[in-house]
């Protein structure tokens, strides 16, 4: 079993009195037309292609009449400032879908085949968009990966607009091209179990379980993880506190400085501790590093004079939109 954590930050500088926040995006892929292409689905299934070059794979008896269904993909632009709220770059897009009517349930799922500029090793993440409000979230559905074609298969159980981007974070898990070329062949990725870890206000902190597997690889290993995501409206938050407000003169207190995003604590952050009136007081560190609560503690030595001694602690702050945790192996 290992743990891997893999960067995507965000960088705010945090102190008792401000917060600053500062992240880039760029553009690069586009998809095509928002025209809205509409065929009429039978009950008895079948395989449709759609204008936009969206292929429709409808199983006999996912629904229980004809239906006009539209389905065509959404331009980058359209989706690009979801993207930079989420402070993820356009680059990982690789298509953009909206099906219609909005929530159509199936009976039994659907596929969606589309043609994409696959890297060999690149792993797709598929996401539910509302366009209107720009809420982002993991989608569970069941994906077929071949970069050798150029093509993905995405199951969906209802229409909604759905995302395919590329999950860099992976990178590092996965990419054995060299040592493993099988890797990098065709692939199954299985999006199951989204939790809400923290749902406060604007603030979400989405878990998924996610199960990748090695389709041209002996015996199809699985690569099992863990995939959380913060949603943009979650702002890291610093609180500093004493063990004691009142201080005899040569005495010490411990002071914490917590940083917290959302609901959950966030380690290995550096803190800088500085006083108000050096000649009163001393801080030993001035610098340290939360750990696994969130905290990070100095001692608050008090001088041989009376006064009033503010303690300020900052924090340039590097969070984790995603996460990965993974471990390896398995048949």
């Amino acid at each position: 079993m290992k743990n891997v954590f893999l960067k995507k930050s965000r960088f705010l500088f945090l102190s008792i009195l401000a917060i600053l926040i500062y992240f880039t995006c760029s553009e690069k892929k586009s998809t095509n037309s928002d025209d809205e292409n509409t065929l009429t689905i039978s009950p008895n299934g079948g395989e449709y292609t759609f204008p936009d070059g969206i292929i429709l794979r409808v199983p006999t008896g996912a629904i229980t009449e004809e239906t006009d269904i539209s389905l065509h993909k959404i331009r980058s632009t359209k989706v690009s400032p979801i993207f930079e709220k989420r402070g993820v770059s356009i680059d990982n897009l690789l298509a953009c879908v909206e099906g219609g009517p909005d929530g159509l349930t199936f009976n039994l799922p659907v596929q969606i085949i589309l043609s994409v500029e696959l890297e060999p090793g690149e792993i797709p993440i598929i996401h539910e968009i509302d366009l209107e409000s720009g809420e982002y979230t993991l989608a569970e559905t069941e994906i077929l990966c071949d970069p050798a074609a150029d093509t993905l298969v995405i199951s969906l159980s209802h229409f909604s607009a759905v995302s395919a981007e590329i999950a860099r974070e992976y990178e590092d898990l996965f990419d054995e091209c060299s040592e493993n070329p099988c890797r990098c062949g065709r692939i199954k990725i299985e999006q199951t179990d989204k939790d809400f870890i923290c749902d406060n206000g604007n603030c979400q902190v989405t878990e998924s379980k996610v199960s990748v597997t090695f389709l041209d690889c002996p015996e199809s290993p699985v690569e099992e993880s863990t995939y959380r995501e913060v949603s943009s409206g979650c702002q890291p938050e610093l609180y500093i506190s004493a063990a004691n407000s009142v201080v005899i003169t040569g005495n010490q207190t411990r002071v914490s400085a917590e940083i917290v995003l959302g609901c959950e604590p966030i380690e290995g952050q550096s803190v800088d501790f500085s006083l108000s009136n050096l000649g009163l007081a001393a801080v030993n560190p001035t610098y340290s590093t939360t750990g696994s609560g969130g905290t990070a503690n100095t001692i608050f030595t008090a001088g041989d004079e009376e006064g009033i001694v503010t303690v300020t602690a900052r924090s340039t702050v590097s969070y984790y939109t995603y996460s990965i945790s993974a471990s390896g192996g398995g048949q």
